[in-house]
């Protein structure tokens, strides 16, 4: 896996990224195997846009680090995140059980693709990868479906002086 790791931003895929962001203005949010000039890869999500890379984020799995939460998604909401991306597998669609062995790592030592999704606060599907190739994947975030989906009165009904 070394060989298709790639360095951040300076490789070629990241580069095509910021390019087809630069024609379209538009972020692009993508997965890779990056090398962190030490040889040790990462697992890594990145955003861009017409100006470069705007974030990178090594995933993290609960299973290794013991203080990943999901109480981090309503961390990063009040440091001013409306819209979280979520860049990993969580197993909650109907057909999870033909899945099962992945949960057992069973295929630990296989590359896998993205089969990607861009899911709404109500859990339907906007749009998917459908290929074993690459492929990209386009969808407009309509921010009142956040306000009815009812997440704020969560953030309302906080008492953290409690």
């Amino acid at each position: 896996m070394l060989e298709l790791a790639e360095f951040v931003p300076d490789d070629k895929s990241v580069k095509e990224l910021i390019a087809i962001a630069q024609t379209y203005n538009i972020a692009i949010l993508a997965g890779l195997f990056e090398n962190d000039n030490k040889d040790q890869i990462f697992k890594t999500h990145i955003c861009v846009d017409k100006n470069g890379v705007v974030a990178k984020y090594r995933k993290l799995h609960p299973f290794i680090n013991p203080n990943v939460t999901p109480e981090y998604i309503r961390a990063t909401n009040t440091l001013g995140a409306d819209i979280i991306f979520m860049s990993h597998v969580t197993m909650c669609t109907p057909s999870t059980r033909p899945g099962a062995g992945f949960v057992d790592r069973i295929d630990e030592y296989q590359l896998k693709y993205g089969c990607s999704m861009i899911i709404d606060p109500f859990g339907h599907i906007i749009s998917e990868c459908r290929k074993l190739d690459n492929e990209v994947i386009i969808a407009t975030i309509v921010p009142d479906k956040l306000t009815k989906a009812g997440e704020y009165r969560y953030k309302k009904a906080r008492r953290p002086n409690l």
